[in-house]
């Protein structure tokens, strides 16, 4: 907008008195204030609310950038911003593992925990279920099905996920 050559912002000292005043007018300008401890704790309590509506990373740290916009708060160094994600997105992923497995009898946690335990080297049930299908084709369809079977053997209900994704959404 300026017509500046972008060498320039090399050249300009951004750590001296005059960086600090043209920061505090461009602050008065916009409303802006700069990124403090006690913002850190109000992300993060404002994405544990939001949390059963994002799935990745990103959806995270892009939600904690609009809502710092929308406070008029500077936005930390991006280091900084995804720690704070990290955290607020790991904290939730726990919290709602912990309900997940509350709701969940006796005998379907064993059988959970024993298909993600391996001993050694050896792959463990849950790994052979996360892999992906091979070429297509009907060995592939038998061993997709081998999967299905093996995931039916937990016997958790339609209504075990009906009232799972009540928790989830509330």
């Amino acid at each position: 907008q300026l017509i500046i050559d972008p060498v320039l912002f090399n050249e300009f000292q951004w750590k001296d008195r005059a960086f600090r005043h043209q920061l505090a007018m461009i602050r008065k300008h916009t409303g802006f204030r700069p990124f403090e401890a006690k913002d850190r704790t109000a992300v993060d309590e404002w994405l544990l609310k939001q949390g059963n509506k994002l799935t990745t990373r990103e959806e995270f740290s892009e939600t904690a950038i609009s809502r710092l916009q929308e406070l008029k708060i500077e936005l930390p160094t991006e280091k900084e911003l995804r720690r704070i994600t990290d955290a607020s997105r790991k904290k939730f992923l726990n919290d709602l593992y912990e309900k997940v497995a509350e709701r969940l009898n006796n005998q379907i946690r064993e059988a959970l925990d024993s298909c993600i335990t391996g001993t050694g080297t050896e792959t463990t049930q849950f790994d052979w279920l996360k892999t992906p299908p091979g070429k297509t084709g009907l060995n592939t369809i038998f061993l997709e099905l081998k999967k299905i079977e093996f995931i039916r053997t937990f016997e958790i209900r339609r209504h075990t996920f009906s009232k799972l994704l009540q928790l989830i959404s509330n």
